[in-house]
């Protein structure tokens, strides 16, 4: 009975150690599982922090929230919390924490000098995650970010925030795909409960009250499992993950929980029904040894037991006399402990020699679970990576060291797939959140079912090289951009023999040849040296090293029309070839446009000095640009130049002077201008004169107002034939005070009179005609005297 249970005894053992590994490996299944789900709820709350970071980042390059326009600051903060409800509030504080500028107006000035977010973005000059805080303008519960918007010499000139509504970090709450009575939970550096489901609005605001699982989270170290009870003490399963906001740890955390019970029920049955098996099979296995025992072992064994009764009976000859398949099993037995003692040392060699070998490697070695989970890392591996030590590092998932999960993914996918994956140049990040290139090869390896085991791989920085090529294409690319859109032509000669080796499209344009038809031809044959002798002392003067400026060349292009060219030609050594590169400027239109313009500057000015009204041009501190011969008199100025640069107080009265520079601010700020403007000025004589004056803005090209252009019109003249006017006007309002009586009593003397011219003129009289034309100039006049007297 004993031989028997001994002899089970390693097949007892060897069945309750594949129970509990199978048990094990269910287990850490479903953790890692749940810790998956954990890992991508937390991707989808990063989604909204970095939608928060890169709003701030962009709201920093605004010039309204400088602080010094808190008006036009508060609006800009408004507009947009109108256009996005996924903010409780927003706006942006001094350095010494006074809110200046806020979307929600305050009934009362409000200083965040002290609060997390604007201390932390003071400190580190980057974007921050504050706390859990309840919107004072609506009473919804948020959480505050702070970004700081630095001068042009890198001062923070004030720090901005927004206010997440936490109702968002909710809903993405509630869109994860969890399983069945599963809980997600989001809290903050302090354990303050940020978003759950379900059942958010019974738990947002409160204090996580599971400590382990709060110690766990506050601790941030990569994430993990834990199992603890809940508030109702029934035992959980956690997986938490930290929550990371624009590449840098912010401190919150996200964890996903399931009932110990529900989660391992599966594994849990699947034991219950092994370790039933294993028990039926060791009691069988049990009686069936106990039985052969007799018959098999104690047959052979009892020669043994006499022989050594009668050697204690003192017979020394007594033998056991064994043989056959003990006697073998002895023998084979002995040798296959000699033959396993030799494997081990040999194994136990060659593992340090595998092991001083893969520390030794200059590259990143791991080798990983199905998975993803660490399980071996080299140290060259752990110093790439950023971690203290290589036990740090093993708990880590491979996946999280990728700076875009989807690498990962498609890596694995294609490992599976394939088997091998050599040579894939991806970017990884360190727990800091710095990237960086590696080339990387993975190998899966398999059992005989075909089932993943583990994956070996490495990693080899390339970061420099990238860094190199990079800077390389970028440098080739500006180089080439600028080569090809240069407004000027560029030509390169080879500086031994003079040859043509390449040259910008404008170049060829200007010549009229194509890029074809002048590569390898020499210097001469297209005109830019008349004669070789010219080209010769041009080369030798190359050679030396010595720069050439040639201004107003006349060449001939392939038509034989003569272009003016203006030549600055210098040595450049490239890749030890030595290259003349020459810059040529196509000149004729610019000296045609330069005449043009001298004549129309000619004309311009003559038109506005000989012009009578007083044309002035100033800036936008009110300084004379330009001013005319008739305003130069009006100032009381001798010449032109001693207005330029000056100012109306420097030639008028101090209160006129005052008056000018207000209206001409308000032009320059507004934009619109000022016209016909009736003002009275005293000349340099003592003369009060009246003038019209209109002022408009001068825009530059893009829009902006850079002065003010304005032109004065001397009216004193009309002012007086008005007032003549109106002095006549008055006089003539007497008229009708003048009695109707005696217009009448000179009237009918008039009529009658013309009544007896016309009877001693006959009709033949030559005078007739014009005492008709009295007559009828009286009736006239009657007729407006009686309109007048109605």
């Amino acid at each position: 009975m004993i031989l028997a249970l001994i002899a089970l005894f390693p097949g007892a053992g060897l069945g309750l150690y594949l129970v509990a590994e199978q048990r094990r490996l269910a287990v850490a299944t479903v953790e890692q599982d749940l810790l998956q789900l954990a890992r991508q709820a937390a991707a989808d709350q990063e989604q909204l922090i970095t939608g928060v970071r890169q709003l701030l980042v962009s709201l920093a390059q605004l010039p309204e929230v400088g602080g010094s326009n808190a008006a036009a600051c508060s609006g800009l903060m408004a507009s947009l919390l109108r256009r996005n409800r996924l903010y409780a509030d927003m706006g942006a504080a001094q350095p010494d924490g006074t809110i200046f500028c806020s979307a929600v107006p305050a009934t009362r000035p409000r200083n965040v000098a002290d609060q997390p977010h604007f201390r932390r973005a003071i400190e580190t000059r980057d974007f921050a995650v504050g706390d859990y805080q309840v919107s004072q303008a609506n009473g919804k519960p948020g959480l505050v970010f702070g970004y700081p918007a630095l001068d042009d010499l890198g001062q923070v000139q004030a720090v901005l925030y927004a206010v997440l509504d936490l109702a968002w970090m909710n809903e993405r709450a509630a869109q994860a795909q969890l399983p069945r009575n599963a809980t997600l939970t989001v809290v903050d550096r302090k354990g303050i409960i940020l978003a759950r489901h379900p059942s958010p609005e019974q738990w947002v605001g409160q204090t996580l009250v599971v400590l382990p699982l709060l110690q766990a989270m506050l601790a941030g170290r990569g994430g993990g499992v834990v199992r603890a009870p809940d508030a109702d003490q029934d035992q959980q399963v956690y997986a938490l993950t930290p929550l990371s906001g624009a590449g840098q740890r912010d401190g919150l955390s996200v964890s996903i929980s399931v009932p110990s019970a529900g989660a391992f029920a599966a594994s849990n049955q699947r034991l219950r029904r092994n370790l039933s098996w294993l028990g039926l099979v060791l009691v069988g296995a049990l009686i069936v040894a106990w039985k052969a025992g007799d018959v098999l072992v104690l047959h052979g064994i009892q020669p043994v037991v006499r022989a050594a009764q009668r050697l204690g009976a003192g017979d020394r000859q007594a033998r056991a006399g064994l043989g056959g398949e003990l006697s073998q099993l002895a023998q084979a037995l002995e040798q296959l402990a000699r033959s396993l003692e030799q494997a081990q040392e040999q194994h136990r060699q060659a593992e340090a020699r595998y092991r001083t070998l893969v520390d030794s490697l200059p590259l990143g070695w791991y080798q990983a679970a199905p998975t993803g989970q660490l399980l071996e890392a080299n140290p060259a591996l752990v110093q790439m990576l950023g971690w203290p030590d290589q036990k740090a590092l093993l708990p880590a998932n491979l996946a999280d060291f990728y700076l875009h999960p989807e690498e990962y993914w498609r890596w694995r996918a294609q490992l599976e797939r394939e088997g091998v994956v050599r040579n894939a140049e991806v970017q990884l990040r360190r727990p800091d959140g710095s990237g960086f290139w590696v080339v990387g090869n993975g190998q899966v390896f398999r059992d005989a079912s075909g089932r993943v085991l583990s994956y070996q791989g490495s990693f080899t920085d390339i970061t420099v090289r990238k860094r190199a090529e990079c800077e390389a294409r970028s440098s080739n690319l500006r180089y080439q951009q600028l080569f090809d859109t240069a407004r000027e032509g560029i030509l390169l000669l080879d500086a031994e023999t003079g040859q043509i080796t390449d040259l910008n499209p404008i170049l060829a344009s200007m010549l009229g040849y194509s890029r074809e038809e002048l590569l390898g031809k020499p210097l001469w044959e297209i005109g830019l040296c008349e004669g070789r002798e010219a080209w010769q002392g041009a080369l030798q003067k190359w050679q030396q090293g010595e720069s050439m400026h040639q201004k107003e060349l006349s060449i001939l292009d392939k038509k034989g029309q003569r272009v003016s060219i203006e030549v600055f030609s210098q040595l450049s050594v490239v890749d030890d070839t030595k290259i003349v590169q020459c810059h040529i400027c196509n000149v004729t239109e610019r000296n045609e446009l330069r005449s043009a313009l001298a004549r129309e500057q000619a004309l311009l000015r003559s038109v506005v000095d000989n012009s009578p009204d007083a044309i002035f041009i100033k800036d936008r501190e009110s300084r004379f640009l330009l001013s005319n011969l008739a305003h130069v008199q009006v100032l009381g100025a001798a010449k032109p130049d001693e207005v330029i640069g000056k100012t109306d107080f420097d030639f008028l009265p101090l209160e006129l002077a005052a008056q000018y520079y207000a209206d001409e601010q308000l032009v320059i700020q507004s934009g619109q201008p000022l016209v016909n403007i009736e003002e009275i000025l005293t000349d340099p004589g003592g003369t009060k004169r009246w003038l019209s004056t209109t002022k408009i803005p001068l825009r530059n090209g893009t829009g902006k107002v850079v002065g003010l252009v304005g032109i004065s019109r001397d009216i004193t003249e009309q002012k007086r034939l008005v007032e003549q006017l109106n002095q006549a006007e008055k006089k003539t309002a007497d008229l009708p005070a003048l009695s109707g009586r005696e217009f009448n009593n000179l009237l009918t003397a008039i009529l009658g009179y013309a009544d007896l011219l016309l009877v001693d003129l006959g009709d033949g009289n030559p005078l007739r005609r014009k005492a008709e034309q009295i007559r009828k100039a009286a009736d006239r006049v009657a007729v407006l005297v009686r309109q007048l007297g109605s």
